[in-house]
């Protein structure tokens, strides 16, 4: 960026009053940025004279105080000020006090106007010089309050890529001093599995101007492995030249790792939604059905482009789209509902559903998660079920254990109520008659010490019909229960027959 003048505030002091007017009026005429005040007092206080002023202009000879004089009281208050001897009075030995009292310009006065275009291009060269750098020290002292103040870590190479720098927050991240990483390069702090990455980087760095973003693996000073988000720009000279590269840096390990579950669960659930057994679709506010897995197609002969286009009253004509709208809404963000409905294939025909609906918030675009299965033949059970249920729920409802029956295909066929005691089940035996045996275990697991084992112990018994007697379960609350198991032979099949009491210490 380069310096624009604008104006330039000039003291003449001389002790001639004709010739500092003079000078100041042909300075003025030789460049119109220039404001030229003078004064014939050398003696004055050298604050007030400087005040506001971006060079002075001094003759050597006059009384009281002599222009080197002047130049060595200038000088110990304001080191940097363009200071211009401007004399008809001169010799090398007053030339060489003036350089070594530091005058910017030594210039003798001359006959004639043209020396005035001579003083005008001393005063403007040494004026932008002057403000040059006293920009270049601005930018570099703001550039030094940004590294330190910088909430992340700041890393600073010279052109051969050896650190100079670390600010605090650096220090913070790697564990290392400023002091300690100076001289080395980045091979010190990057691990192998991210050398080539980040010597692509150098290289291209190295090779071109701007900036150059990187993930790596990066090893902290005790030894322990993090990953760092690192920004990259070089500086260069007017020729092109590399002087330095900066390094912005935050430890986003955490982030990294939170990404990655995030994509496995990702990966997870879209393996989940195409190749679950059960049907789901996704559907907006207006009932517009956005979304729907290959098994919703697959049972309803529609193609997932054709079910894409339809609306959920479409599918399910027993569903009062009102009605729904009105569910729909008083739900909120997280919330399930269950529900039943009949779904109409292509063909025409119909079949009966059992519907979960959750409500979601996906790029805050309300979305409804509906997971519905084919009930046909837990509607056709329901009859034989609810009578051998009525039969079962006396006897089940006098024992003072637990019970389970379950059908062939894993259907509750009934419970009792000591078993909602035991496992502090919701709601009432009623309710669970058709649920599914194999879920309904893996939601009481988490009562057990060892969920795990009792799941997988379930079905290892279920799949063998081992019989068993008092098998103990120790309960994460201290106590234990003891469990036994008979296979029973039922009307169309064979079922099973869970009994869990309480183990007195």
């Amino acid at each position: 960026m380069g310096v624009t003048l604008d104006r330039i505030r000039v003291l003449h002091v001389d002790d001639d009053p004709e010739l500092a007017d003079l000078a100041a009026i042909y300075l003025e005429r030789e460049n119109d940025c220039f404001d030229v005040e003078t004064t014939t007092d050398p003696l004055a206080d050298v604050d007030r004279l400087v005040d506001c002023v971006d060079c002075l202009v001094s003759d050597y000879d006059m009384p009281g105080r002599n222009g080197i004089e002047l130049l060595e009281a200038v000088r110990e208050r304001h080191p940097e000020l363009p200071f211009v001897l401007y004399t008809g009075k001169g010799s090398e030995e007053i030339a060489g006090d003036a350089i070594t009292a530091g005058v910017t310009e030594y210039l003798q006065k001359e006959r004639g106007t043209g020396q005035y275009a001579v003083l005008a291009n001393r005063i403007k060269n040494a004026v932008k010089q002057y403000r040059s750098q006293r920009e270049l020290e601005e930018s570099q002292k703001r550039l030094s309050l940004f590294i330190e103040q910088s909430p992340l870590g700041v890393l600073e190479y010279d052109d051969e890529f050896e650190i100079v720098g670390l600010n605090d927050a650096g220090e913070e991240i790697l564990g290392y001093t400023e002091a300690e990483l100076r001289g080395e390069t980045w091979e010190e702090i990057v691990s192998d599995t991210s050398y080539e990455n980040v010597d692509e980087v150098t290289s291209a760095l190295a090779a071109a101007e701007g900036g150059y973003h990187s993930i790596d693996e990066n090893v902290r000073k005790d030894g322990s492995h993090i990953v760092c988000e690192w920004h990259n720009r070089i500086v260069t000279d007017d020729d092109g030249e590399v002087v330095a590269v900066f390094s912005q840096f935050q430890d986003v390990t955490e982030r990294e790792r939170r990404k990655e579950r995030l994509e496995r669960t990702t990966a997870r659930l879209e393996a989940l939604f195409e190749n679950s057994p059960d049907m789901i679709n996704v559907h907006d506010a207006e009932g517009r059905i956005i979304d729907p897995n290959s098994r919703l197609a697959t049972a309803t002969g529609y193609s997932q482009a054709e079910l894409a286009e339809m609306s959920v009253w479409e599918l399910d004509r027993s569903m009062d789209p009102a009605e729904a709208k009105r569910l729909w809404n008083e739900m909120d963000v997280g919330d399930r509902h269950r529900l039943g409905g009949v779904y109409h294939r292509r063909d025409g025909s119909t079949f009966p559903v059992e519907i979960h609906v959750r409500r979601l918030n996906l790029d805050g675009e309300d979305r409804f998660v509906v997971i519905s299965r084919d009930v046909s033949e837990r509607v056709v059970r329901e009859t034989e079920l609810e009578r051998t249920n009525t039969l079962l729920s006396t006897l089940f409802e006098t024992l003072p254990v637990g019970i389970l029956a379950e059908d062939e295909s894993r259907s509750v066929l009934a419970v009792n109520g000591r078993l909602f005691e035991l496992f502090d089940l919701p709601g009432t035996p009623e309710e669970v008659v058709g649920a599914d045996c194999e879920r309904m275990a893996e939601e009481v697991s988490g009562t057990f010490v060892d969920p795990e084992g009792f799941v997988r112990r379930t079905n290892e018994v279920v799949a063998t019909d081992e019989t068993v007697h008092d098998e103990e379960w120790a309960l994460r609350d201290g106590g234990t229960l003891a469990r036994s198991h008979e296979s029973i032979s039922l009307p169309g099949g064979e079922g099973h027959l869970w009994m869990y009491e309480e183990v007195d210490e």
